[in-house]
């Protein structure tokens, strides 16, 4: 038996890769991809994994690895990913461990733009192309479009069970999707005993904004805001040393002129332990996402005591309210009707609502969670032919 993760070599990866290890040794196969130096950046080096090249995705040995497969789980759907699902065989299981960037684009329908105006205005003047450029590159997306594309789509019918970080999310996925018996499946990618814990109780008064350098986080309507409150001297710390360059870089040109010494950009990589550390000098959190995003910086601060605050449409506070967490709502841009002392620190969180969080994220649940998905047993469903 062989439990065949196709994995992205990043910040998560570890900690799955531990997961499943003490859930049933021996059977797991991470294929570890997206870094083509040679060595892992984030994921441990092990029997049980292996860092590919591209050309492994057209490889007999890919082949194989699908062969010796009794259950596949995609973490994220890749474009590679997505071809090598529709070569395995047609009675294997297959588990889409969704992110969010690889399905949101099947619910914009149903959601609408996940990127406000003011930021989606600075995300397109880094993106414009003359028409001759354009036209070059054409004919390829074309084509892309149709040998990607096609295949993207046969391997999300080849689907048996799916896992997002919000529950909520699946009921509206499943309304769209070619899906007939597709269940959910929980794999959390992070705990509290192993993720959170490290930094103690908040220990400043700084305020967190967004978790990455990606247009979602709607930056430019959060700082436009940020900008006319009295700050004194509180810092905005804006973690950016993950996403688009471009991007970042507009988002510290920006930040610096709205907030002055007030911004604080997070340009480098830090360690979960130096994170930690630092997101605990914060006891407000703001993510102005509209779609999930940030989940464990939302869990990590929730459980120290920070005050959480997201958007009125992001599924994580439907997620909470479930098992009992209200979080704070925010309407960002400037001039908005947010209520006064929406930046007051509450320190005075509630340690049923921390024993909460606890309990949702605790290390037994994702071991749990990876047993079952190591059992025999799960069930097929119908699926399409093999390719």
């Amino acid at each position: 038996m062989t439990i065949l993760h196709f994995i992205p070599d990043e910040k998560f990866t570890p900690f799955l890769q531990d997961v499943f290890s003490s859930a049933d040794s021996g059977k797991n196969l991470f294929i570890v991809y997206g870094n083509e130096t040679g060595e892992p950046r984030f994921a441990k080096k092990n029997p049980e994994s292996k860092l590919v090249s591209k050309a492994y995705w057209h490889s007999e040995e890919m082949r194989a690895d699908l062969r010796n497969a009794t259950v596949i789980i995609a973490h994220s759907m890749s474009d590679e990913v997505a071809r090598a699902i529709c070569r395995a065989p047609g009675n294997v299981p297959v588990i889409w461990r969704g992110w969010g960037f690889d399905y949101y684009h099947y619910l914009s329908d149903i959601t609408g733009p996940f990127i406000l105006p003011d930021t989606k205005k600075l995300w397109d003047a880094d993106r414009k192309r003359s028409v001759s450029q354009i036209a070059v590159s054409l004919p390829g997306r074309i084509w892309r479009r149709i040998s990607v594309g096609s295949k993207y789509d046969a391997a999300i019918k080849r689907i048996s069970h799916f896992s997002c970080c919000v529950p909520q999310d699946f009921a509206r996925l499943k309304s769209v999707m070619p899906w007939k018996s597709v269940s959910f499946i929980p794999l959390n990618y992070y705990s509290v005993e192993k993720s959170f814990t490290g930094a103690g109780d908040i220990v400043g008064d700084d305020i967190l904004l967004g978790n990455s350098a990606t247009p979602g986080n709607n930056h430019v309507e959060a700082m436009e805001w940020l900008r006319d409150q009295e700050l004194g001297a509180r810092r905005v710390v804006v973690p950016l040393s993950y996403g688009d360059k471009a991007y970042t870089k507009r988002i510290v040109e920006l930040g610096a002129k709205w907030l002055g010494k007030n911004f604080r950009p997070l340009l480098d990589y830090y360690s979960i332990e130096q994170y930690n550390k630092i997101s605990a000098e914060c006891s407000v959190v703001i993510m102005n996402h509209i779609r999930q995003q940030g989940m464990g910086n939302v869990a990590a601060s929730l459980y120290r005591g920070a005050k959480v605050i997201l958007r009125p449409e992001n599924p994580i506070r439907d997620l909470y309210a479930s098992i009992g967490v209200e979080i704070g709502c925010f309407s960002a841009g400037s001039g908005s009707d947010n209520p006064p002392g929406l930046l007051d620190s509450d320190m005075s969180v509630s340690k049923e609502c921390r024993k909460k969080v606890g309990q949702y994220w605790a290390h037994e649940n994702a071991l749990e969670q990876a047993r079952q998905i190591c059992a025999t047993g799960i069930p097929s469903v119908e699926r399409g032919s093999d390719e």
